[in-house]
């Protein structure tokens, strides 16, 4: 089932988005994870490939159907910690992750992790040694 579904006295499920005292009415977009699964993952998949197309990555060439799997998962898939649903906007919701070079997508992802896992890449193309001289410049002015 899905992780962050939260119901009223009721037993109605309640999306989040909304005041979480009332049930979802499609949060007026009728995109949402809870109430519209694959509405939800089409937008996600929409926005990542948006986003890695204008990076020069590869698109994500998952299905709506992976993505929704994908997002009853609990954890992250870098870090292995419980992802956090409930949370609001881009710095709180986990990130759908995706293999840059193939398009393969990889599982949902804590915001940090996925910040992470690009400044590593990015640091791994420009070079170790750009990034040292760049963040220490007083250890390289001793040697």
């Amino acid at each position: 089932m899905l992780q962050g579904v939260k119901r009223n006295k009721w037993n109605k499920i309640l999306c989040g988005h909304n005041n979480p005292k009332y049930q979802c009415g499609d949060c007026g977009t009728g995109r949402c994870r809870i109430c519209k699964p694959l509405n939800w993952a089409k937008y996600i998949l929409q926005g990542l490939n948006r986003k890695a197309k204008k990076k020069g990555h590869v698109e994500a060439n998952g299905t709506p159907e992976e993505v929704v799997r994908l997002s009853s998962t609990p954890d992250c898939y870098a870090c292995g910690m419980p992802l956090n649903w409930s949370g609001k906007g881009p710095t709180e919701t986990p990130h759908l992750h995706h293999n840059h070079e193939n398009g393969e997508i990889l599982g949902f992802v804590h915001p940090v992790c996925n910040y992470v896992e690009g400044k590593i890449q990015s640091i791994a193309k420009g070079g170790i040694e750009k990034y040292l001289r760049a963040m220490f410049p007083e250890v390289f002015q001793r040697s």
